[in-house]
């Protein structure tokens, strides 16, 4: 079984990532902004009040962060952006508990947190049911009007 770590986010982990992101998420990025890979890892870490890289057996395999959008009401666009050896990690009640503080402590603090999925990004759409998420029915969104699904976690 994989060995996986989070830890801080670091530029450095940035080529790997981008060089072997899923399909699915590459996708997702240029119906989204028209981006690269390399251009929307850059731009989450750095605009990220906070950011996380899982590393599989020590090597950079998903990066997650958010983006403070209102600081009068403590609004936020969460992202996660990775490659296929993410499910490498068999996510048990451990592997689970980890995760589940990570994205705690990423959202503390904040009202609402949200973000767009692409419709066919079916990995990510489970992930975020499987983390608390709701969602909007598919609507036409970006630059090539393709459908994706509001989702968003309100903080208690």
């Amino acid at each position: 079984m994989a060995k996986y770590d989070v830890v801080k986010a670091e530029h450095g982990h940035i080529p790997h990532i981008a060089a072997n992101m899923r399909d699915a998420d590459k996708i997702e990025i240029w119906y989204s902004s028209a981006s690269t890979p390399t251009q929307a890892l850059l731009n989450g870490l750095n605009e990220s009040e906070k950011c996380y890289t899982v590393l599989v057996d020590g090597v950079p395999t998903l990066m997650f962060g958010v983006v403070e959008r209102c600081l009068l009401d403590r609004t936020g666009t969460v992202w996660m952006l990775g490659t296929d050896d993410i499910h490498k990690i068999k996510f048990g009640r451990r592997e689970f508990s980890i995760m589940w503080r990570k994205v705690l402590e990423l959202v503390k603090g904040y009202n609402i947190v949200d973000n767009y999925v692409h419709v066919d990004n079916e990995t990510s759409i489970k992930w975020l049911e499987f983390m608390g998420f709701t969602f909007s029915e598919p609507a036409p969104m970006g630059l090539f009007g393709e459908p994706f699904r509001h989702f968003e976690m309100r903080i208690h």
